[in-house]
């Protein structure tokens, strides 16, 4: 049967028929029962959730459309006769086509912006002289020596400051690093690498005729302070190495000071201080006579003397009054001529290592051991007729009098390990054993053992969850099932004829005997006979996909 689809505004758009597609717009509508249409309808989920992007609009496109334009990542909308971009500016270097009012195209070429008004491309900005840089005034903000903004006005052509114009005087930071400008003025501050051609009416604070600096009998004069003038002197007189002063002319009294210091500056002459002192680096002398410091570390690299009177000297001696006679170190000579070995007390060791040559100890006490390694013939613990650990032929052997005992809490032994003499003490065979305090197991869940080997089990077993064999189960025949007839009582029953089944009695007794079941008939949509449970039967719901009268509908 066909149906309608609508758009949103109520208006019909196409009439589908059943098991066809329709192709009029950009989405294929799967008409009512066609075979395949999963495929179809999943494909137009993706085209809507991606918008239709590709590089080229959707071929057959209605009201209100989306198209996502991955040549230029810009969503449109169709307006009913063409593409319109949405939210965003148009990028290219020519002017695009086919826009409506309102629409935004950014011109890449010169980073402009120009808005559509129905019939051209209005300007909106910023100013620019195509095919060449920023040429424009612009405001903005310089950082001045003191740390402050101020605002100002750039004059740029082709991407180079040609003035600045400020409200008040300033010096720029340096690192803001504009070529051309240092000291801005209150006004227009033109820039030293450009000129100001023109009639100018005004102040001004340099002039051409005094750019280069004049001298006037040998005084220089820019216009820019007083000069004093006096007679020529051809010659005068200059200071030369070590000297500090102005060159004497005879126009005025001049100083001149020796460029001396006490301290240890390069290239100073060396002055004493008021002590007489002076303060150097390496001195490089011949000494003659008595050298003398009565205060002050003096440091010589070779020093060659008969003798020496007054303080004790420290550094480097070939030779020494206190070693001038051996020393005995733990009995040992020493001289410091040679390398000694010193026995020292084992409380005075260091280090991490015992030299391997130590071989007897009689240590009575050690600390917390990390690894052990023990040769034959083995670790020997207390009196060898008390208690002895050692390892014989690779096993472990423990020999005690009476008993080892392994206490693991408070108010032990919780495990021990008794002689055939201390098992009779407590009325036990005359033979070793391993006893615990009535409260310890033999694993745990989760940790239990793999295999116990024994000859014989002797007590009570309250359960069993697998056994790989038994040697035998009383009263038991081929295919008997035992059952528990009363507490600590087990009973044999003996397999039954073929064909019965195990039904308890009144009492709970286990008996075997023939059982009937009533038959089970099929009903409407079975199809099948009927189940004596004799023999195996199968069942079927009787239905089908096709449109057949009396059937249960199954999916195709």
């Amino acid at each position: 049967m066909a149906y309608t689809i609508n758009k949103f505004n109520g208006e019909p758009l196409i009439t589908l028929q059943d098991a066809s597609i329709d192709t009029s717009t950009a989405l294929n509508l799967v008409g009512r029962s066609y075979v395949g249409y999963g495929e179809i309808q999943n494909e137009n989920f993706v085209h809507l959730m991606e918008n239709f992007a590709n590089d080229n609009p959707p071929a057959r496109p209605i009201d209100g459309q989306t198209w996502f334009d991955t040549q230029r990542n810009l969503l449109n909308v169709y307006d009913g006769e063409k593409w319109v971009v949405v939210g965003a500016a148009i990028l290219s270097e020519t002017p695009p086509e086919g826009v409506s009012n309102g629409s935004l195209w950014f011109k890449t070429n010169n980073q402009t912006l120009h808005i559509w008004n129905g019939s051209d491309w209005a300007f909106i900005g910023p100013e620019t002289a195509d095919g060449f840089g920023v040429t424009r005034a612009r405001s903005s903000t310089l950082l001045d020596s003191d740390g402050n903004l101020n605002p100002v006005i750039f004059l740029t052509v082709n991407d180079t400051i040609i003035a600045i114009v400020a409200s008040k005087d300033f010096t720029i930071e340096p690192s803001a690093g504009i070529i051309g400008f240092n000291n801005i003025v209150a006004g227009i501050t033109t820039s030293s690498q450009t000129t100001v051609k023109g009639n100018l009416e005004g102040v001004a604070s340099q002039a051409t005729r005094l750019e280069n600096t004049r001298t006037i009998n040998g005084v220089g004069f820019n216009g820019t302070s007083n000069i004093t003038i006096t007679a020529s002197t051809t010659n005068p007189l200059i200071p030369g190495d070590y000297i500090v002063g102005g060159n004497f002319n005879g126009s005025s009294s001049t100083t001149w000071n020796v460029d001396a210091t006490s301290a240890n500056v390069i290239g100073k002459v060396v002055a004493r201080n008021s002590q007489g002192g002076f303060a150097a680096g390496t001195i490089t002398a011949d000494f003659v006579g008595n050298v003398t410091a009565p205060q002050g570390t003096s440091k010589f690299d070779t020093v060659e003397a008969n003798r020496f009177i007054g303080a004790v000297l420290t550094g480097n001696a070939d030779s020494a009054t206190r070693l001038r006679n051996p020393r005995k170190i733990n009995g040992v000579d020493f001289n410091g001529t040679a390398d000694i070995t010193v026995a020292a007390s084992a409380q005075t060791l260091t280090g991490t290592f015992i030299n391997s040559g130590v071989k007897n100890s009689a240590l009575e006490s050690v600390g917390t051991l990390n690894s052990l390694k023990v040769a034959d013939p083995g670790i020997i613990i207390g009196s060898a007729d008390q208690f002895k650990l050692s390892i014989e032929d690779n096993f472990s052997k423990i020999t005690s009098i009476v008993a080892i005992d392994l206490v693991v809490e408070n108010g032990g032994p919780d495990l021990s390990f008794v002689s055939g003499q201390r098992s009779l003490q407590l009325q036990g065979p005359n033979e070793p054993a391993l006893i615990s305090n009535n409260l310890s197991n033999i694993g745990i869940p989760g940790y239990s053992f793999n295999k116990v080997y024994a000859n014989s089990f002797e007590g009570n077993a309250t359960s069993s969850t697998l056994a790989t064999r038994a040697q035998n189960l009383t009263n038991g025949s081929a295919g008997s099932i035992p059952f528990q007839t009363a507490k600590d009582t087990t009973a044999m029953l003996p397999i039954g004829a073929p064909g019965n089944v195990l039904q308890v009695g009144n009492a709970g007794q286990l008996f075997w005997s023939s059982f009937l079941f009533e038959e089970l008939t099929p009903g409407n949509f079975i199809v099948g006979a009927s189940y004596d449970a004799q023999a195996q039967t199968t069942w079927s719901v009787d239905a089908t996909s096709s449109n057949t009268a009396n059937k249960v509908v199954a999916r195709d």
